[in-house]
């Protein structure tokens, strides 16, 4: 392993609770063949962000003012920030700490970015590294390109996602009284 690799979960004990080890234990690459059950709504507000992205550009080239160019691409960062910054790097892989203060702030841009609360996007992006490539992934990538960028928001989540998401320690996230508050 080079210095810049992280550390693999499976080297280290304290990873696994006591529930977990009596799991079946998933071997990665792993997909059982399964009939997706398509969520309609998802699949409904998807295509319709999507039409109203394309929309937007075309106005955002055609008929918007400046300002409204700007404003848009300043909540882009903002949303972004929030994602990359907060849920992903803070909250997710806790690899950095923060004040309270940019706490709140990292909080509210990822509330911009409508991406779910901050305690479903760690619950997603934690089970996704503790069990890529198997069932538990909720975005496995040996069901193909599509399911993994974008599929698995469009079909019922696969039945280890549900088991292995409730024994996750999410405690970190659900002792931040900024988090438990935007979960509510």
């Amino acid at each position: 392993m080079s210095r810049f690799q992280a550390p693999s979960n499976e080297d280290r004990d304290d990873v696994f609770s006591e529930e977990e080890t009596r799991l079946e234990k998933l071997i990665a690459p792993q997909a059982e063949p399964r009939e997706f059950k398509v969520v309609y709504r998802n699949i409904i507000v998807l295509l319709y962000y999507h039409m109203a992205g394309i929309y937007g550009l075309y106005l955002g080239l055609t008929a918007a003012k400046w300002a409204t160019v700007i404003s848009a691409f300043i909540t882009y960062c903002i949303s972004g920030i929030g994602v990359t910054a907060g849920s992903h790097r803070l909250w997710s892989h806790k690899s950095y700490k923060a004040t309270k203060p940019l706490q709140l702030f990292l909080m509210l841009c990822q509330s911009v970015a409508n991406q779910h609360s901050v305690a479903y996007w760690v619950m997603v992006h934690r089970l996704h590294h503790k069990y890529s490539d198997t069932d538990a992934d909720p975005h496995n990538a040996t069901r193909g390109f599509f399911y993994s960028h974008m599929g698995w928001l469009m079909v019922r989540k696969h039945p280890e996602i549900e088991k292995r998401g409730k024994l996750l320690d999410l405690s970190d996230i659900y002792g931040n009284p900024y988090l438990k508050f935007q979960d509510t």
